[in-house]
């Protein structure tokens, strides 16, 4: 029996999108077809909205999206449908915790904020994120300025991502997330109990679908939930074990058509596997 899906969730980096060459084309014809049969195609990524507007005129759509690691989403137009915040004084303490020679960003709905630029900042506008606004202290913007998350970032030293993942576990607790999305350059805090699958289920359910009804990829551990919710959760053949564990179906690596070889796995009468190479044509 065809499994009667409604809705496709994906994960950008590491799933569909290679920074460096895009949405391959045969991603794009299967994405396409699948949103011509009535399919709604949902982003959901740890990047601002800002850092997709390509991959939404690419792929021509006007579906909600999750943004900011499920701490934002946004109607089709833009404009925000839910976010999620962390609380004022949790925030101010988190950025006591993090060195000042760190790349630190702050989100909050559609803006990003630092207080200097480096290297790390550059990659993530070269990489498509709006350039962050400025600010003197991110201490003093937490009073004024509600917070969906901070990254912390450094490309040249993984081992000091890890440590500061441990220091902030252990002086957050259970009061705040720390988590590394796929990459472990960037550390992440976000208010506790948050995560992509969660804003899927409420999306979902303000659709009026249900998960089993939703097919969702991805490849980090910021995926894991959003996987285990869908009614199909497919991970990318690059993804670490614990995110194969939570999924129900191992695609091929995102380099290698894996969400196009998926839709062709479970919804063939849609995306036929012949597209698989035509689409490379």
């Amino acid at each position: 029996m065809k499994p009667d899906i409604k809705l496709i969730a994906l994960d950008l980096d590491g799933t569909l999108y290679d920074p460096r060459s895009g949405i391959s084309p045969t991603n794009r014809k299967a994405l396409i077809a699948a949103r011509d049969a009535g399919i709604e195609i949902v982003l959901a990524t740890g990047r601002t909205r800002g850092s997709a507007l390509n991959i939404i005129e690419q792929l021509g759509l006007q579906s909600p999206g999750i943004y900011v690691q499920g701490l934002v989403t946004h109607n089709g137009d833009g404009s925000i449908r839910h976010q999620q915040f962390l609380d004022a004084g949790l925030a101010r303490e988190v950025v006591g915790l993090v060195d000042e020679d760190i790349a630190f960003i702050a989100y909050s709905g559609t803006d990003t904020w630092v207080v200097r630029f480096d290297k790390n900042i550059e990659l993530l506008v070269m990489y498509g994120e709006p350039r962050p606004r400025q600010c003197d202290s991110l201490a003093a913007l937490t009073q004024r300025v509600p917070i969906n998350k901070f990254a912390a970032m450094d490309v040249m030293d993984p081992d000091k991502m890890n440590d500061l993942r441990a220091k902030l576990e252990e002086a957050l607790g259970d009061r705040a997330q720390v988590l590394q999305p796929g990459l472990t350059i960037m550390v992440e805090v976000l208010p506790t109990g948050t995560s992509k699958g969660g804003a899927l289920a409420t999306l979902i359910e303000d659709m009026g679908y249900t998960t089993q009804q939703v097919l969702a990829c991805g490849d980090g551990e910021n995926d894991i939930e959003m996987l285990e919710l869908a009614g199909i959760g497919v991970a990318m053949g690059n993804a670490d074990e614990a995110v194969r564990a939570a999924a129900d179906f191992v695609s091929v690596p995102y380099n290698q058509d894996g969400v196009a070889h998926a839709l062709a796995h479970f919804l063939p009468h849609i995306v036929p596997p012949g597209l698989l190479q035509d689409g490379k044509a």
